[in-house]
């Protein structure tokens, strides 16, 4: 039978080989090597490519021909594409959201029975996830429906609190955040609109930009009923601008966080079953090097809370075991860091915050001597263009 043909150039095979190798987490040094190759991107993809034809590959053997089509297909497959023409065209042009599209967006959200829908419809946050999803490939559509998404009821639940968009709040999401504090005036919505500002100044490493959201939070009275998720995001910037602005120590605040950890609701509606306040308070305390009392706060959310399923799909363990593993690293215990990294997927954090995580990631595969050639410039390419400018400092 034929081979199918393809026009992969020798840049682009080379290009792969590495890419495959970071995938792979190990250098293919021998022929042996590939057997364990094989049987991992079966295991990843549940494709099959044989030992043989990845010794080819990888340039053990030379065949005279170039890799198949369908062997750069599975392999693009492997290292996280769609496909080998996603993986050769990686500035291939999205398609624009069309005015179609931004009409049928606002006809979503313009139901009139919105006061019937709870926070936690699992439909309608499923449609807003893929409004969410095409909304941020095209940030001049999303200015253009941002006015109508902002003072919309249902939009400013679904889309603005559901969806914060780590990834992109720097370039073009922090305008949302803005224009929704212009028209949900209740308090909870006043500290989750600011606490978003504030965490896309810190990721800028802008001291004066947090300072004037920090400013903002302290005028705002926190209702004791207020939501643990807000909580947790209010607790998570004090922490922040104490340890990076102040530069002064966090006793006072981690003993008021203590406290009301043991009043917090464990089960509930409207993500209360979720341990909000947990995360976004340990994640703060691993940016600011308080790693002892971060595995404390993940030690009470794993005791307190039961695991469900919603939040294990949307990739919150996986980002609590990531904490984890850079808290045991510093803490100097390796091997607990290197065995919580081998369970972590970055293609399974959750896609508002996976360049973010995956970038904190591959920072710790660096610390722990466990880069290729390729990591530390795929690290520094993802700061530079989501502006994780922070992540240069710590």
């Amino acid at each position: 039978m034929a081979r199918t043909s393809n026009k992969a150039s020798e840049k682009q095979i080379k290009q792969l080989k590495e890419h495959v190798v970071l995938k792979a987490g190990f250098v293919i040094q021998n022929p042996i090597d590939c057997e364990r190759l094989s049987d991992l991107i079966f295991k990843k993809t549940k494709f099959y490519i044989s030992s043989a034809t990845l010794k080819r590959f990888m340039g053990f053997y030379n065949s005279g021909f170039k890799p198949s089509y369908q062997t750069l297909e599975i392999l693009s497959v492997f290292c996280g594409f769609d496909g080998w023409d996603d993986y050769a065209n990686p500035n291939k042009k999205v398609e624009p959201v069309t005015i179609e599209e931004l009409t049928f967006f606002k006809n979503i959200f313009n139901l009139k029975d919105y006061s019937d829908i709870a926070d936690h419809d699992e439909t309608m946050q499923m449609v807003s996830r893929r409004i969410a999803e095409r909304l941020r490939e095209d940030p001049k559509a999303f200015e253009t429906i941002l006015p109508d998404l902002a003072k919309n009821k249902l939009a400013q639940v679904f889309y603005f609190e559901h969806f914060p968009d780590y990834d992109n709040l720097v370039s073009f999401q922090h305008k949302g955040y803005t224009e929704y504090l212009k028209h949900k005036k209740t308090p909870e919505a006043q500290v989750f609109g600011n606490c978003i500002l504030f965490f896309g100044a810190f990721l800028s490493a802008d001291n004066i930009l947090m300072e004037q959201y920090y400013e903002k939070l302290m005028q705002i009275e926190i209702p004791d009923d207020i939501h643990p998720m807000p909580l947790g995001r209010y607790y998570q910037c004090l922490i922040l601008f104490q340890h990076f602005v102040e530069e002064k120590p966090i006793d006072n605040i981690l003993k008021q966080i203590y406290a009301i950890e043991k009043r917090l609701p464990r089960i509930g509606l409207h993500f209360k079953n979720f341990p909000g306040l947990h995360y976004f308070v340990a994640d703060a305390l691993i940016l600011s090097g308080y790693y002892k009392d971060a595995l404390k706060i993940i030690d009470l959310a794993t005791k307190n809370y039961s695991i469900y399923r919603e939040f294990v799909w949307k990739g919150y363990y996986r980002q609590f075991q990531l904490m984890m593993a850079e808290a045991y690293f510093h803490l100097k215990k390796t091997k607990k860091a290197e065995q919580l990294l081998k369970k972590i997927n970055p293609e399974k954090f959750y896609f508002i915050s996976r360049k973010y995580f995956t970038t904190r990631r591959n920072l710790l595969l660096i610390q722990l001597n466990k880069e290729n050639s390729n990591l530390k410039k795929e690290t520094n390419e993802l700061i530079n263009k989501h502006s994780f400018l922070i992540l240069k400092r710590n």
